[in-house]
């Protein structure tokens, strides 16, 4: 009852911001023998010819894939390729959301990108805002990845809530994980964050592995965009965590 009652404070899904069309992939998730019974997860693959990297996104609480349209054509024109999918219960994406389902959502998005797209896990930047941070670091510990990114995100989802870890049922255990992950990492916080406060973010670069980077965003809250609003110096970090990928994986 109790994992129940956290999910529905973790997964607030809004109405979906946009159709299916021939654009959005379909991607089944579940372990019904038959595939009739399987549920799917909506995405996007936004891919450059030009990129060596593939970011692979995994969005915040209330929002989808399609009201980060924008960003993740950003991402594209600053030469990546994007893939990015929604949790169930999000977007278009079939059946309700919970910690389990995101981490099987999670699963099946990183394995139709490596998959049925041929992208090599050691050129995948896991990314993940918010939320999304659990399912990123959830993928940087299980896979070889390129990097991973974090950006917005909470050391455990209920110390957003109560600061102390004192729910036996938290969920999204970050500030574990990442003690385990041997990739770069970038984590980047807005430091006006009044949702999930700036600490979270230091406390998870302090427990971060090297090679590690940090883009601390003045003057920015939790549902502003970081990105557009940190400018060159973002880009600069992820030119940065490029360069720390080659060395890491040339060692």
């Amino acid at each position: 009852m109790a994992g129940c009652f956290s999910d529905r404070m973790i997964f607030i899904p809004p109405p979906s911001s946009y159709t299916d069309s021939d654009q959005v992939i379909k991607i089944p998730v579940g372990e019904h023998e038959s595939k009739s019974d399987n549920e799917n997860i909506s995405a996007f693959h936004l891919p450059n010819g030009k990129a060596e990297y593939t970011i692979l996104y995994s969005h915040g609480n209330a929002e989808d894939i399609g009201h980060n349209d924008y960003l993740l054509a950003r991402f594209r024109d600053h030469g990546y390729s994007v893939f990015a999918y929604d949790y169930r219960g999000y977007g278009t994406s079939e059946g309700k959301p919970s910690t389990k389902h995101a981490y099987e959502d999670a699963d099946a998005a990183f394995k139709y990108l490596t998959g049925e797209l041929g992208t090599d896990p050691g050129k995948v930047i896991v990314y993940g805002r918010s939320v999304g941070a659990g399912l990123a670091t959830y993928l940087a510990e299980k896979h070889d990845v390129g990097a991973l990114v974090i950006q917005s995100g909470f050391v455990t989802a209920f110390r957003v809530i109560t600061h102390y870890p004192i729910l036996p049922f938290d969920k999204f255990k970050n500030i574990d994980r990442i003690k385990n992950i041997n990739c770069p990492v970038f984590i980047t916080h807005g430091q006006k964050d009044k949702i999930v406060k700036p600490w979270h973010g230091k406390k998870l670069y302090e427990a971060a592995n090297d090679p590690k980077l940090k883009l601390w965003v003045p003057n920015t809250g939790h549902n502003e965009d970081l990105i557009h609003i940190a400018g060159e110096r973002f880009w600069d970090k992820m030119d940065e965590l490029e360069k720390a990928i080659n060395q890491n994986q040339s060692d």
